[in-house]
């Protein structure tokens, strides 16, 4: 696998994942400084990982903002790009189809689209994984050991995730991870797109299902079904918009896709048990909003 390294430096903007050919099996890894950013070409899966300040991708799952020790991973036909904030600091690694295939990529074959936290095993390999980018050219086999350690780290990650894979259908167990990750890659894209109603249709069109199929699917995996997802996602972001916005509570009852303030104000109350200005009286900074 050859591998590419780059430095995105203040202000600037780069590209990863374009290979001459697509035989090559190839691995780019780049450092993002502060206000810079990158593009991902499509058929190439990315993986981000957000060491200090914030970041903002935007993708096929939609858009989503990475605090400080934060991963995200992205399927192939993703195609993201990556905006760093003004303090923010990231790694980001993309790898091409013959990559995947590749012997040495298949720790990264197994991670399924998510996001989580980096933990403090995970961020060291992290800072292991850029010290490597420092020996000579032609010591690649001090840089690639350290890559994969990070990829298979990430991998371990996601091993909660297995369990699931046995309630998916599949005559085989790869089969039943294939359709796990196209489920995972769903929960995404609803995560991405928080601040409106996902429809069943753009679900089941992403997974390759059909509506009926993939409703039937995701509620044998995860024992709810989309629509009750999707709506804790939009009220989990409400209650951070509450938290640490000044919006009013009808503002952030439309940028969570809600209809209107009066179901905002039920649907709020029977998930978190108190009314929206309750919870904002809580936060004190906001409190008077």
């Amino acid at each position: 696998m050859w591998l590419q390294e780059h430095h995105i430096r203040f202000g600037r903007a780069g590209q990863l994942g374009e290979s001459p050919t697509p035989r090559l099996a190839l691995c780019d890894i780049a450092l993002v400084e502060p206000a810079s950013g990158l593009q991902v070409a499509a058929g190439t899966a990315a993986i981000f990982l957000v060491l200090a300040g914030r970041a903002e991708v935007r993708s096929l799952e939609g858009r989503f903002e990475l605090g400080a020790r934060r991963w995200l991973v992205l399927d192939r036909d993703s195609a993201p790009t990556l905006r760093m904030g003004p303090g923010g600091i990231a790694v980001a690694i993309t790898l091409n189809g013959a990559a995947l295939r590749n012997p040495a990529g298949l720790a990264a074959a197994a991670l399924m689209p998510g996001s989580g936290p980096l933990d403090r095993l995970t961020y060291r390999l992290v800072r292991q994984a850029l010290r490597a980018q420092d020996a000579p050219m032609t010591h690649f086999w001090m840089r690639e050991p350290s890559l994969n350690a990070l990829i298979e780290r990430l991998a371990a990650c996601q091993r909660a995730l297995l369990p699931r894979a046995d309630s998916c259908p599949g005559r085989s167990y790869l089969r039943k991870c294939q359709v796990l990750a196209r489920l995972q890659r769903a929960r995404l894209y609803v995560e991405g797109h928080a601040d409106r109603v996902v429809h069943i249709p753009e679900l089941a069109a992403l997974t390759n299902f059909s509506p009926w199929y993939f409703t039937k699917t995701f509620h044998r995996v995860y024992g709810d079904s989309p629509q009750s997802y999707a709506c804790r996602v939009r009220l989990d972001r409400a209650r951070s918009l509450l938290a640490a916005t000044p919006y009013s509570v009808s503002e952030i009852a439309e940028a969570c896709g809600f209809e209107n303030q009066s179901s905002f104000a039920r649907a709020f109350r029977r998930s978190f048990g108190r009314s929206a200005k309750e919870f904002r009286a809580a936060a004190p900074q906001f409190a008077h909003a």
